[in-house]
């Protein structure tokens, strides 16, 4: 899920114009590497089991971070994110996405002085479910 989401950024030219491709990462950043930069991570799933049938549909938590080293920038590279995200609805390897826009939170890590921007998302996967549970 979070290499389908981190395609959907890097194919975007607007996220691309403010982050280049090999700073775009899943999970933290490489420490070290400098900024700006995106990070996605997966915060929480949930789904949507049933008795006799695995999950067909997941709704995950979905958190992308923007780093810059200025406030406008990290809100900038979120902002184009969040256009790229919010009402994002396709099929990515047979399974059905639908993003949506939740909440924004902006902050400032202390260390290094760098600004981020952190969106959550709800992703919503519906894929073809297994057979029974034994």
């Amino acid at each position: 899920m979070l290499g389908a989401i981190i395609d959907i950024l890097q194919a975007d030219l607007g996220v691309m114009a403010l982050v280049d491709s090999s700073s775009v990462y899943p999970i933290q950043r490489k420490q070290g590497d400098g900024v700006p930069a995106i990070v996605v991570d997966l915060i929480d799933i949930r789904t949507s089991e049933t008795k006799h049938r695995s999950s067909d549909l997941d709704f995950a938590t979905v958190q992308v971070l923007a780093y810059a080293k200025d406030p406008r920038t990290s809100y900038l590279i979120a902002q184009a994110c969040r256009n790229e995200l919010d009402k994002y609805e396709n099929t990515i390897s047979g399974e059905a996405y639908e993003i949506r826009f939740e909440d924004i939170e902006t902050g400032l890590i202390d260390e290094d002085e760098t600004f981020v921007t952190v969106t959550e998302y709800t992703v919503i996967v519906s894929r073809p479910s297994s057979g029974g549970h034994t």
